[in-house]
């Protein structure tokens, strides 16, 4: 699946979950259990170190499965960087484990 079609999915998992209230038909527990989902997710941005290719890109998808976090690659003024998508505690360990590969294979 293409970036932008995992993105774009994404997104739309979201915009359900935010559509589950009471005033949509939802019971208060379903409203709340959406709520409690989405409010726990995360994105969090690891900025690239350049504009080559390095080995730790090659682990950033296996990263994020293991951590199961969604994970894209952001382009923008500010420059490239993964963002990784998910609750709090496993976009952390996907960072730490970024960060972590990346000093031990890349410095």
């Amino acid at each position: 699946m293409s970036q932008s079609a995992e993105l774009a999915r994404v997104k739309g998992r979201i915009k359900a979950l935010t559509e589950k209230t009471v005033a949509n038909g939802c019971t208060e527990a379903e409203a709340m259990a959406a709520a409690e989902i989405t409010a726990r997710c995360i994105q969090v941005e690891v900025p690239l170190g350049g504009r080559r290719r390095r080995p730790i890109d090659g682990c950033v998808p296996a990263i994020a499965r293991f951590c199961d976090c969604k994970v894209w690659l952001a382009r923008a003024g500010s420059g490239s960087r993964y963002v990784f998508f998910g609750f709090e505690t496993d976009a952390a360990l996907a960072t730490y484990l970024f960060a972590v590969i990346d000093r031990v294979c890349c410095d």
